[in-house]
């Protein structure tokens, strides 16, 4: 359900990779997010 919320906010440009980086390192998850958020760009 978390990877669909963040295929939409991309699509629907609600967010940008960078913002979403931003939030990931300040919740120590950078390692998890960036595969993902590459894999949807």
């Amino acid at each position: 359900m978390a990877i669909e919320a963040l295929r939409d906010a991309l699509q629907q440009r609600k967010t940008t990779p960078s913002e979403l980086m931003t939030f990931a390192a300040i919740d120590r998850v950078t390692r998890r997010m960036e595969p993902l958020i590459k894999a949807m760009q």
